[in-house]
């Protein structure tokens, strides 16, 4: 059958549906409540027309193509039509009798009269709804080819396509398959970013250990009177600012884990809450200050994030490659930006303020810091703090608080009472009181405690040593006034037998640096000065007996801590209160002011001891000894900072410990040895292979550890002062701090006394510097010697002729590192009197001292050089560029600014992978993109193919203009401002960049909402 034979087919049916409808249709609207039937029916049949009217014009467009379908009788569409015509002229005859029978009869008979039964009815219905499909399908090119087939044709065709569909659907599903396991290995790689991201900004600071231990101290329903405050109810709600002060002991630390518990609750309840807290405890003085708090802090905030806020991100991208930290006005400027962006609210509680120690600055810091955090009035930060109500913390904190919350003792009373009540009902002991003596001891305690949490539990542990009422009655009796008294009192209580033990144990917790473990504090029991050896009989059975010992002044707690270079979880002896240190550190003490003479200098004393009866020159033997006594570990590590300590303690040195200070250095005996095999401050610990040609000559640890009349004592005795050690560092690999000449190591360890004395002895001033294979001490100093001391031994060098002209240093000549640390001018000038230039050339690793001094950010130094004649676009190398362009990176508006009058070329590329304004897109410094887009920036810059291959890349990825560089970074303000300033969102990179586009760029690093504002602006790839 041709085409238009087709279409006039398909004409005659649409006619003969147009037939059939009427009569439906006409039932329907003459007939109120018609059949349901007849009301579906008639709505198939529209259906229908429908289908065939775009047949019908489908076909006639299609017929006067140069190749038409062809359609045979036996064709699937014309058997179709031919069927579908039957069915209608069936269905026809049928309801042309009904329409002839009813007319003139009276309605009910016509509403009664519908010919169609329900079997006829759906049959007639799914064969109409079937002719409408097929007549569907054919509006297609390949579905009317397809019905131009006969049945078999079409059926073979079905098997071919339905092969080739299960082919495609398992095709599909291992695509599917694939892309899961890839979204899940890209979610399992981002979850370990995040991690080593957070681990890298805090990985040493865990205040949960805090929080838990107050946690479990707390009894039920103490601290209610607080949560239930209308000053607590105005904290959660509003930004507000809450000191929390009392008196020592009254429980300040269980009540700030009470309201971080609280808090917890309420930002567990919405997304929209953060809480950061930090408890300041004074037995971990590695903790106190500004920096590991800011890190804490920061770290709370990120873990409760879905991601990492970008200035976080920022710091981790600038400091992370290079292996350096951020510093702490960077780790503030984060925090200040997060409450401005993140668009939570954030609750920030710190307890124990007056834990950290006034001396050293540290409190002052941190109290400003505090300060600054509350005067910016940010409307979605809350903090809260406990501390003493000392005078500092007073002067600062009270008129930012109203005075703040005085812990009332009346308050605390209470609290008291519910756990006097509570120990009396669940000790094991004390339950078994009768229950006069009971109410006798509550309310005792009660009346006397005066709102001192720690008092009432000192006496609550005395009670538990009671046998008899008459004991009970005498030490209610009895009761001291205050702590000091308390604390007199258990002190007076160590027994005569264990006076030596006891205050010996005292002393070292008081007094250590760091924490001591439950083994290492049974050792110090018996651990005395002097060469007698220690007699395994004098060990303590149990190393709990210690617990017995100094009962009520020292408690376990089980902890995490670096110890002997592993991670260790297990018993620490601690303070069980801040109170007990600062008593007996106080001078208040009688009984242990006796004792506490000299007590730097009594443990260097010990220490040594323990580390001169090492005698053993078996290898083997050295872990058996430190197993034996684990304070030798402690001993190894610690002795040269207190016997330092000493020295600032006494005001002189004492000539028995300087003694035994030379033994230990003795190379002839073992002692040296076998000290580090146990510890030596740039290796691994227990390194029991390690043999006397393998060690530093002890005249270079002596220098090192600042031991100055040993190190004259080792030269009188012949050594060289000029020796250089270097060591196989393949099989013994460590930091390097003592390779080299003592000079080299005594400059970059800082100590300017030793300095001068192996000058004076012949020390050559300019030997090479070992630890870099190029420079001499002087670049040493200048690159690695402490910051209060670098100046000062860099001048003594300079008195004695240290050449500061070399350039072979790889971290840059010697104006170019005291450029870096922004030393004082006075210094730099020497430096260039002496042969320094100003335009020294780049080293390996680093600029010129222009370029030096920007990205440091220093200010006055950049002006100097600028002054006295530095080249200003001078190119740098390390994909660094110029000075322009390290300014960016240290975002230092300033010495951008200074740099800009002084005529640094704003498209300079010269030495870089990138123009300054791909470095403000990539750093997110939107004010400068906005200044260098005002001084006239080239938007669409590249850097040229050669110089991506020449120059090594900043860091992983490199892009190939400034909005690639926005976008990858996920900067959407700055790439709103490129765009307008007419950037091409379709530009492909030409020379060396990660990516093709700034769309892909943005899409490969997740930046959503960056890849929807480029295709909004016409981004196509």
């Amino acid at each position: 059958m041709d085409p238009l034979s087709l279409v006039a087919s398909i004409a005659g049916l649409i006619s003969l549906t147009i037939e059939v409808t009427k009569i439906t249709t006409g039932y329907v609207d003459s007939v109120a409540n018609a059949a349901e039937e007849a009301v579906q029916l008639s709505t198939e049949l529209s259906a229908l027309r429908s289908a065939l009217g775009s047949l019908h014009r489908f076909l006639e467009s299609n017929s006067t193509e140069p190749t038409p379908f062809k359609f045979s009788n036996t064709s699937l569409l014309v058997s179709t039509s031919a069927s579908c015509r039957q069915n209608l002229e069936t269905l026809q005859a049928r309801l042309d009798k009904f329409h002839q029978a009813s007319q003139g009869k009276k309605l009910w008979y016509r509403q009664l009269a519908w010919p169609l039964k329900k079997e006829n009815h759906v049959n007639a219905v799914a064969a109409i709804r079937n002719f409408t499909q097929v007549f569907h399908f054919s509006l297609s090119i390949d579905g009317c080819e397809l019905l131009s087939k006969t049945a078999d044709e079409t059926i073979s065709l079905r098997e071919t396509y339905t092969g080739l569909a299960k082919e495609i659907t398992e095709i599909c599903m291992l695509v599917k398959t694939q892309r899961q396991h890839v979204e899940e290995a890209h979610q399992g790689q981002k979850e370990r970013d995040r991690r080593e991201l957070l681990g890298w900004l805090c990985h040493s600071v865990d205040t949960s250990i805090n929080h838990n231990l107050a946690v479990e101290k707390r009894e039920p329903e103490t601290g209610d009177w607080f949560l239930e405050s209308d000053q607590f109810s105005h904290w959660v709600r509003s930004a507000d600012f809450i000191w929390l002060h009392g008196i020592p002991g009254c429980g300040k630390t269980v009540l700030c884990s009470t309201i971080v518990e609280a808090t917890k609750k309420i930002c567990d309840s919405s997304a929209d809450y953060i809480l950061a807290y930090f408890y300041f405890d004074f037995q971990r003085p590695a903790e106190h200050g500004v920096d590991p708090m800011l890190r804490s802090l920061l770290r709370h905030i990120c873990a409760g994030t879905e991601g990492i806020p970008a200035e976080i991100q920022e710091l981790y991208a600038k400091h992370h490659p290079k292996g350096s930290q951020p510093g702490v006005m960077e780790l503030e400027i984060a925090l200040f930006g997060i409450l401005d962006n993140l668009g939570k609210e954030i609750y920030i509680i710190l307890d124990a303020l007056d834990e950290v120690p006034d001396t050293k600055n540290k409190r002052p810091e941190i109290l400003k810091l505090l300060r600054r955090l509350v005067e910016s009035g940010r409307p979605n930060l809350h903090i809260l703090a406990t501390s003493r109500d000392e005078v500092d913390i007073h002067s600062c904190l009270a008129p930012l608080s109203n005075g703040g919350i005085s812990i009332q003792s009346s308050t605390v009373d209470a609290d008291i009472q519910k756990y006097v009540r509570s120990c009396l009902e669940d000790d094991d002991r004390l339950q078994k009181l009768p229950r006069d003596m009971k109410e006798m001891v509550e309310s005792t305690l009660g009346e006397k405690s005066k709102g001192m949490f720690r008092w009432a539990f000192c006496q609550m542990d005395e009670l538990r040593t009671c046998r008899r009422p008459s004991d009970i009655k005498r030490v209610l009796s009895g009761l001291p006034t205050t702590l000091d008294e308390t604390y007199e009192r258990l002190l007076a209580e160590i027994s005569k037998c264990d006076a030596q033990e006891g205050m010996s144990i005292l002393v070292w917790m008081a007094f250590a640096t760091r924490p001591l473990t439950l083994q290492e504090v049974a050792d110090i029991a018996v651990l005395r000065p002097g060469d007698a050896p220690l007699d395994p009989d004098d060990k303590l059975f149990d190393p709990l007996e210690v617990l017995r010992i100094c009962r009520g002044l020292i408690s376990v707690s089980t902890q995490y801590m670096v110890l002997y270079g592993d991670d260790f979880l297990g018993d620490i002896v601690i303070f069980p209160h801040f109170s007990v240190q600062e008593y007996l550190l106080s001078g208040r003490s009688k009984v242990f002011d006796s004792w506490s003479q000299h007590t730097h200098g009594y443990i260097a004393n010990c220490c040594l001891s323990s580390l001169l009866q090492l005698r053993s020159t078996e290898h083997k033997l050295i872990k058996e000894f430190f197993e034996e006594h684990q304070i030798r570990g402690y001993a190894a590590e610690h002795w040269s900072r207190h016997f330092h300590l000493s020295k600032v303690e006494d005001g002189a040195q004492d000539t028995s410990l300087l003694d035994r200070i030379y033994r230990l250095f003795d190379s002839k005996q073992p002692f040296y040895c076998n000290w580090l095999r146990i510890f030596a401050p740039e290796r691994n610990w227990f390194s029991d292979h390690l043999t006397l040609d393998e060690a530093p000559p002890p005249l270079n640890y002596a220098c090192y550890l600042g031991l100055s009349d040993t190190a004259r004592r080792i030269i009188e005795a012949g050594a060289n002062v000029n020796q250089s050690f270097e060591p196989n560092l393949y099989e013994y690999p460590y930091d390097r701090s003592n390779d080299g000449t003592p000079l080299e190591v005594a400059a970059v360890a800082g100590h300017a006394d030793i300095v001068q004395l192996l000058l004076r002895h012949g020390a050559d001033v300019n030997s090479r510097y070992m630890w870099d294979a190029g420079g001499n001490v002087l670049h040493a100093t200048l690159h690695r010697a402490p910051e209060e001391k670098a100046s000062e031994i860099a001048n003594i060098l300079l008195d004695h002729g240290a050449d500061a002209q070399r350039q072979d240093h790889p971290y840059g000549s010697a104006l170019a590192l005291a450029c870096r640390r922004g030393m004082e001018e006075t210094l730099l000038q020497r430096l260039v009197d002496a042969g320094a230039g100003v335009n020294d050339p780049c080293a390996r690793h680093s600029g010129n001292p222009l370029q030096e001094a920007a990205v440091a950010g220093h200010t006055q130094t950049v002006r100097w050089l600028l002054d006295m004649g530095a080249e200003v676009n001078a190119p740098g190398h390390c994909a660094q560029g110029t000075a322009l362009e390290t300014s960016i990176i240290s975002g230092n508006q300033q010495i951008f600014e200074l740099l800009v009058q002084h005529g640094a070329d704003v498209n300079a590329t010269e030495g870089s992978v990138a123009s300054p304004l791909q470095t403000a897109a990539e750093f997110g410094r939107l004010e400068l993109t906005e200044r260098l887009l005002d001084l006239g920036a080239d938007v669409n810059a590249q850097v040229p193919k050669e110089k991506g291959e020449t120059y090594r890349p900043r860091y992983s990825q490199t892009y190939g203009n400034a909005l690639q560089a926005a976008a990858a970074k996920g900067n959407r303000d700055i790439v709103q401002l490129l765009i307008e300033a007419g950037a091409d969102v379709n530009a492909r990179s030409k020379g060396c960049s990660t990516y093709g586009t700034a769309l892909e760029a943005a899409l490969r690093n997740g930046k959503a909402e960056v890849a929807l504002l480029l295709l909004e602006h016409g981004a196509t790839g």
